[in-house]
C-alpha cells in the first residue's frame, strides 16, 4: 500500500514543484550539453522528496543525509553552485549517512559508506540525461533493493517509497518531459539508495552485492564515463554527450528506444541481483566479477569507450 501512496504523492508533489519552478525561474535551458529545444522546469525531483517526507516511517541519520543531498541539489538548481561547494555539500550528506557507523566505532565502514553515497549521488545525476531515464532506472533499482531487504527480514518501507515516488515523478517526465528532476532529485535518490544499500551491509556479502546489481546502470554509466574520458585524454570530471545512452540514441536515431534499453538493462541487473543475493558469498563474488568483466568487454568491443564510436582496434 505504501508504494501506491508514494506514487500518488510523487505525482502530486511533482505537479507542485513545477509551479514552484515556474515561480522561481528554475528552468533547464537549451545548451551545448542539452538535448531539449525548449526551457523545461528542472525542480521536479522536489516531488520525490516531498513524497518521501510525507510517508517516512521514522526519522534517522540515513534520512537526514538523503535530505542534505536534496538541499544541496535545490541550491544547485536555484543558484548553480560551484563544483567545489557542491562536493562539500555532498560530503556533508554522506557524513550524515555514515554517522551510525562512526558511532559504532567502525570508521572504515563509515568511510566506505561516505564514498558510496557521494559516488551514487553523482552517478544518478549523470544518468539524468534523457526524458524518463533516471526515474525509470531508479524505480526498478529501488524495487530490486526492496526485494532483497524482504529476503533478509529488513523493512521494505523506504525502498518502496523511493520506487513509488520515482514512478509518480516519471508520469510527468515521460517524453516529451513536462519537468526534469534536477539535482534535487538525482542527488537525493543517489544518497537514499546508498542509505538502503548500507542497510544490508551488516547482513551478508551476497545481499550487499545483490543491491549493487540493482543500481548497476548508474554505476556502469559512471565508470564507463571515467574510462571514456581517460581514453580520450580529457579531465575525468568534464562533461560530454557520449554516455552509453547517448551513443545508443545516435546509433538507433531514437532517444526513446535508448531509454527503454536502459530500463531493460536495469531490470535484467535487478533480477540478477536477486539471484546473487541468494548465492553463497563465494558464488556471489564470482558472478559479480564475471558480469563486471562482461560489461567491460562489451563496452570496449562495442565502441562505447572510444569517443569516435569505433570498437577497440589493435595497432598494426
Amino acid at each position: 500500500m505504501i508504494f501506491f501512496w508514494a506514487v500518488f504523492w510523487g505525482a502530486a508533489g511533482t505537479l507542485f514543484s513545477m509551479a514552484l519552478a515556474a515561480r522561481w525561474g528554475v528552468v533547464d535551458r537549451p545548451g551545448t550539453l542539452k538535448i531539449h529545444a525548449l526551457p523545461v522546469p528542472r525542480l521536479g525531483g522536489l516531488g520525490i522528496v516531498l513524497a518521501f517526507l510525507a510517508l517516512l516511517p521514522l526519522p534517522s541519520w540515513g534520512a537526514a543525509g538523503s535530505l542534505v543531498m536534496a538541499l544541496v541539489g535545490v541550491a544547485d538548481d536555484r543558484w548553480n553552485l560551484s563544483p567545489k561547494h557542491k562536493l562539500w555539500g555532498q560530503l556533508g550528506g554522506g557524513l550524515c549517512l555514515a554517522l551510525p557507523w562512526i558511532l559504532r566505532g567502525a570508521p572504515g565502514t563509515a568511510l566506505i559508506m561516505l564514498l558510496v553515497a557521494v559516488f551514487l549521488a553523482n552517478a544518478v545525476n549523470l544518468l539524468d540525461g534523457m526524458d524518463g531515464l533516471a526515474a525509470g532506472v531508479t524505480t526498478i533499482g529501488a524495487l530490486g533493493i526492496a526485494l532483497i531487504h524482504a529476503s533478509r527480514g529488513l523493512t521494505t518501507a523506504v525502498p518502496l517509497i523511493l520506487a513509488g515516488a520515482s514512478l509518480g515523478f516519471l508520469l510527468w517526465n515521460l517524453p516529451p518531459a513536462r519537468t526534469f528532476m534536477g539535482d534535487v532529485g538525482s542527488l537525493f535518490l543517489g544518497g537514499a539508495l546508498a542509505w538502503q544499500i548500507g542497510g544490508v551491509y551488516s547482513t551478508d556479502l551476497s545481499a550487499l552485492l545483490g543491491c549493487f546489481f540493482c543500481v548497476g546502470v548508474p554505476c556502469f554509466d559512471t565508470l564507463l564515463g571515467i574510462a571514456r574520458r581517460m581514453a580520450a585524454g580529457r579531465p575525468v570530471l568534464s562533461g560530454d554527450r557520449d554516455h552509453f545512452y547517448d551513443q545508443l540514441a545516435r546509433r538507433w536515431h531514437d532517444q526513446n528506444r535508448a531509454v527503454r534499453a536502459a530500463w531493460l538493462l536495469a531490470a535484467i541487473l535487478a533480477l540478477m541481483g536477486q539471484g546473487v543475493a541468494a548465492l553463497p558469498s563465494g558464488g556471489a563474488l564470482a558472478v559479480t566479477a564475471a558480469v563486471t568483466v562482461a560489461l567491460g568487454w562489451i563496452s570496449v568491443t562495442g565502441g562505447f569507450v572510444h569517443p569516435d564510436g569505433r570498437g577497440f582496434r589493435r595497432s598494426p
